[in-house]
């Protein structure tokens, strides 16, 4: 098939899933061509292009960081911010060279911006997203951004600084809004929805009113091996390091343990500056041996993977979770917390062992797996095993493969409809 994929992500799981499922398909002799927005991170394309060419179609996108004063009258009238009319039109755009393209179907990935990416209602081709999570800006509650009030004004309520409170309030929950219309419109014009887990497409119930079909992702067991070197005393955390990935609670875990506690190397790929100087306090003051580490390479992240001891997951309600899999697949077993899709990749007893989302749970945890060697063998070994027999991404290319052509064969009949019946 002639696949076109489109995709607005940047550095992390989300691409690096959109890098295995693109290899994948050229693999199996699919002719791929990628679109995205030009601030989008491409540089899997340089690793596909060992496979065969791979053409890449890029365009400006312009965002505006910042709500002027305008942006909040377009708010208040419930209309479309700048960003959405930007990206709206880029897919327009996007969408007539795709009908001159006439691929036999496009595979959409998230978009960084808007999670739910509006290509899909512009498009008169076979259609599959894959929607790596909702927006979860919109519908849960991080670091405080929710949609709880402000607290009761009092005093004088007609004095102007009351007002303005008010009219920036009425204008954000506008802005929230519109944002939550246009996504669901957005996810309403696709012929087929996958997602990566259980747990994301229970959220895609809650957040879009409707259920997409799990696709499981899968790992390179060619890249990532176990290489069985000596471990050393060294705990791994990988991901983003950002709030939600919650290293707090590792340097509060590791705290707990003393003298007995590993060191802590946290691999990432992108780091707030200001948080990462609050982490390094912290960890200081608790007395915690924490290295932070950037964009390393593939083949360092095996070598980091396979000198650690134990991989420490406390990401907060995290969709499926790639590194965990890929530790797996190092022989480094995984102590997580027991939320979100990290319950359907590890098997408490088999590959890893899942504990409340706690400091002291954590640590306790940690401890019984680093002091008891047969217990740490046996997680280790059944992590390979695990990996290769439910992981690899041949199995999850096998299923995505499926999806395409039968969503080719449908054609594109019901998309036509949706498109019909959601856009505005």
């Amino acid at each position: 098939m002639r696949i076109a994929i489109w995709h607005n992500l940047p550095s992390g799981g989300g691409n690096r899933a959109l890098y295995y499922q693109a290899l994948g398909l050229l693999k199996r002799g699919h002719q791929l061509s990628i679109w995205s927005p030009e601030h989008a991170d491409n540089r899997f394309v340089t690793a596909l292009l060992q496979v065969q060419p791979v053409p890449v179609h890029t365009r400006p996108v312009a965002y505006s960081p910042q709500m002027n004063r305008h942006e909040q009258w377009r708010a208040f009238w419930f209309e479309d911010s700048a960003n959405i009319r930007a990206m709206k039109e880029a897919c327009r755009l996007w969408a007539d060279e795709l009908a001159r393209e006439k691929p036999d179907i496009v595979l959409i990935h998230s978009c960084h911006h808007f999670a739910v990416p509006f290509l899909g209602r512009y498009l008169d081709l076979p259609t599959v997203l894959y929607l790596h999570e909702p927006n979860r800006f919109l519908y849960e509650n991080q670091d405080g951004i929710g949609w709880s009030a402000p607290e009761s004004i009092s005093g004088n309520r007609l004095a102007p600084s009351n007002w303005r409170i008010l009219w920036n309030d009425h204008c954000l929950t506008n802005f929230k809004r519109v944002m939550i219309r246009e996504e669901i419109r957005n996810f309403k014009g696709y012929n087929r929805v996958l997602v990566n887990s259980y747990f994301t497409n229970e959220s895609v119930i809650r957040a879009y009113g409707a259920a997409a079909e799990v696709c499981y992702l899968g790992i390179d067991t060619e890249l990532f091996q176990d290489y069985a070197l000596p471990r050393e005393s060294l705990v791994i955390g990988l991901g983003t390091f950002m709030a939600h990935k919650n290293p707090e609670l590792v340097i509060q875990a590791l705290s707990r343990m003393g003298t007995l506690a590993p060191k802590l190397l946290w691999i990432s790929n992108h780091t707030e500056p200001e948080f990462l100087q609050k982490m390094l306090r912290l960890a200081s003051q608790l007395r915690v041996s924490l290295e932070v580490r950037t964009d390393i390479s593939d083949q360092d992240l095996v070598n980091v993977l396979n000198r650690g001891c134990c991989l420490i997951y406390t990401s907060r309600l995290e969709p499926f979770g790639f590194a965990p899999l890929e530790a797996n697949a190092c022989g480094m077993p995984v102590v997580s917390v027991a939320e979100g899709g990290i319950r359907e990749t590890i098997e408490s007893g088999v590959n890893g062992l899942l504990v409340e989302s706690n400091p002291d749970a954590l640590a306790e945890t940690l401890g019984r797996l680093l002091s008891d060697e047969p217990l740490w063998q046996h997680l280790s070994t059944g992590a390979v095993q695990h990996v290769r027999e439910k992981w690899n991404w041949e199995r999850s290319i096998d299923q995505l493969e499926a999806v395409l052509k039968e969503t080719r064969r449908a054609g594109n009949t019901l998309h036509a409809s949706l498109k019909t019946a959601f856009s505005p």
